[in-house]
């Protein structure tokens, strides 16, 4: 089933956002299958209110209707579906098919956060952090990350380690920001392992290990990280830590320059 979620949601313009969220529109199984569900949803069963919303907004089974996904997305939210909720509120904080609407957004966000929905908390950290000038609270946002870190979610793992890391929202802590850190990366976290490759090169926090580092590189990099695949193509290609390899090292910064990487694309030419 799908929900929007904080990776898949932009902040594009309502066209260009609405348009990625299309399954391919009506069918004769998707029709069956919405029919069956709007009885359900007329009668306030707030499953098939989200389960409807879904098809209506991402086209899937049905010709797409963002203004009537919305509708029945909001039905089971306020019926008190916590999935239904964080939808919501991720499609208002982003403009979905309607205005952006944050005050809104996080509202819904914290009916759901407030039933333990992780991916709720991580949005209102998310929300908390990225606000404009005096509205940001880096304290709350370290708060919710924080708890969505404890229910083992590999994206808060990460921004509770890079906050404990940086200082802001809680007191710097490098061993803590590590341990968060390496938490991220053992789920296979890409960001995660390329920012423990960075503490080893540095030892911060962590012991300075120049061959634990390209590992930590090496990992993220095979899982597309651009940052990685040059950091990793740099010491290969310079010997950093490594054994000088000049081609294998060519063809990892090659493959961060294929994904728009500046360094990388320097190095290339």
């Amino acid at each position: 089933m799908f929900v929007p979620t904080p990776d898949s949601l932009t902040g594009e313009s309502v066209e260009g956002s609405a348009a990625v969220f299309d399954f391919g529109g009506e069918t004769a199984q998707g029709r069956e299958r919405a029919a069956q569900l709007s009885v359900e949803a007329k009668a306030g069963k707030p499953e098939s209110q989200l389960q409807l919303g879904l098809m209506y907004f991402t086209a899937d089974g049905l010709h797409k209707d963002v203004s009537t996904g919305l509708e029945w997305l909001t039905a089971a939210a306020n019926n008190g579906l916590s999935q239904a909720q964080n939808a919501v509120g991720s499609i208002l904080r982003n403009g979905i098919g309607t205005k952006v609407d944050k005050v809104q957004a996080v509202q819904w966000f914290k009916e759901a956060a407030k039933q333990g929905d992780v991916e709720a908390q991580y949005n209102l950290g998310e929300v908390y952090e990225e606000a404009d000038g005096a509205d940001a609270d880096p304290v709350e946002a370290f708060r919710w990350f924080e708890t969505a870190a404890s229910a083992g979610l590999a994206e808060a793992e990460f921004k509770v380690g890079m906050m404990l890391g940086s200082g802001i929202g809680i007191e710097r802590n490098a061993v803590e920001s590590a341990t968060w850190i390496r938490r991220a990366a053992k789920q296979g976290f890409p960001q995660a392992w390329h920012m423990l490759g960075c503490l080893h090169r540095s030892g911060d926090g962590v012991l300075l290990d120049k061959l634990e580092a390209a590992k930590c590189f090496a990992e993220a990099a095979e899982k597309g990280d651009a940052n990685a695949q040059y950091e990793l193509g740099r010491m290969l290609k310079f010997g950093d830590g490594l054994d000088h390899n000049e081609e294998e090292g060519r063809v990892w910064l090659q493959k961060a320059a294929e994904q728009g990487h500046v360094e990388a694309l320097a190095q290339c030419r």
